[in-house]
């Protein structure tokens, strides 16, 4: 079983489902189902290239996923500049999951300045619809968790990734992970 044509394949599956959903979202910026498509497939691809080692491409996801994480709960609005900016992300990450290193000096740009966009897009105050009233009401129902995880010693044999649990509880929230 050839890996790297696993994880193509999927990720080439997931890039279709992203922009199907996203040329409907065109339409329909407000249709909670697309959003959500968009944000598991996002989601699903960004796990996909941790567990296959793509850290670039995992880390670049990361920024993208987090946008649509805060449209889904509607801390943020999906403008026609978050479609935009996401649409040519995509044709990016089609890019770099074949070269999941950024050799390409093009791409390498193309790389930084996307990133660039996507943090702008994060830091822009006009595109939030969060208020500080609700942020405190939300903050006041925050709760703690403790997990224990402590997996078999053969969790590594079907190709299990641990790490990745906890990279899934990481997305949850503000985490401290200890380890002994």
């Amino acid at each position: 079983v050839n890996l790297k044509n696993i994880y193509l394949e999927e990720a080439e599956d997931l890039f279709k489902q992203m922009e199907e959903a996203l040329l409907m979202l065109e339409n329909s910026t407000e249709d909670m189902s697309l959003i959500a498509e968009v944000f598991r497939s996002m989601h699903t691809l960004k796990g996909s290239s941790s567990m296959y080692g793509s850290t670039k491409v995992a880390d670049f996801i990361h920024n993208l996923e987090t946008i649509y994480d805060r449209v889904r709960s509607n801390q943020m609005s999906l403008t026609s500049d978050v479609l935009e900016c996401t649409f040519r992300s995509l044709d990016h990450l089609r890019n770099i999951v074949q070269d999941p290193e950024i050799t390409n000096k093009s791409d390498a740009k193309n790389h930084g300045s996307l990133t660039k966009e996507i943090v702008a897009i994060l830091d822009d105050p006009s595109i939030s619809t969060s208020r500080a009233e609700e942020d405190d009401q939300v903050a006041s129902k925050k709760k703690t968790y403790l997990v224990h995880f402590e997996p078999n010693v053969d969790v590594f044999l079907d190709g299990t990734n641990p790490l990745l649990l906890v990279d899934e509880l990481a997305d949850l929230g503000i985490s401290r992970v200890y380890t002994y």
